[in-house]
């Protein structure tokens, strides 16, 4: 799927389920995050070979996001930033990569967020202030 066009998914209008597991994917593709894809809510990437979440427009278009799956990759690297046009996302799952570091703000503004797994990751501390304000929220971090 790595050499697929980032019009593979042009056509489509509505779509609210999209499961891209095990598709050897190196990175999250274009067709997958395209502004037609707006009534997306929920994105599967997981069993992948996804390295890093380095772009800040990468989730830009699927503001209805609502789970966000990338478990079992080889996520080492997170931006900031990458997360915050996700404001409707409910449940973010990171289990079972490489990630060491959690930016400070990773999770900032994201209000909505209810459930996040980090487990079976490298991190070795959590930022003070990476889950402030969310009192209802179930977190996975071993």
């Amino acid at each position: 799927m790595n050499g697929s066009p980032s019009s593979l998914l042009s056509a489509t209008r509505v779509l609210e389920f999209l499961n891209l597991e095990r598709c050897l994917l190196k990175t999250v593709p274009i067709f997958a995050t395209a502004s037609n894809l707006l009534t997306m809510k929920y994105l599967i990437l997981s069993k992948n070979e996804i390295s890093k979440l380095d772009y800040h427009a990468t989730f830009i278009n699927l503001r209805n996001l609502e789970t966000l799956n990338l478990a079992e990759n080889v996520l080492e690297q997170i931006s900031e930033d990458v997360f915050k046009p996700l404001r409707k996302l409910k449940v973010l799952v990171l289990r079972g990569n490489k990630i060491t570091h959690l930016p400070e703000n990773l999770f900032q503004n994201m209000k909505s967020l209810a459930n996040i797994d980090l487990s079976h990751n490298l991190i070795g501390s959590v930022p003070v202030n990476a889950f402030r304000g969310y009192h209802n929220m179930e977190y996975h971090v071993k």
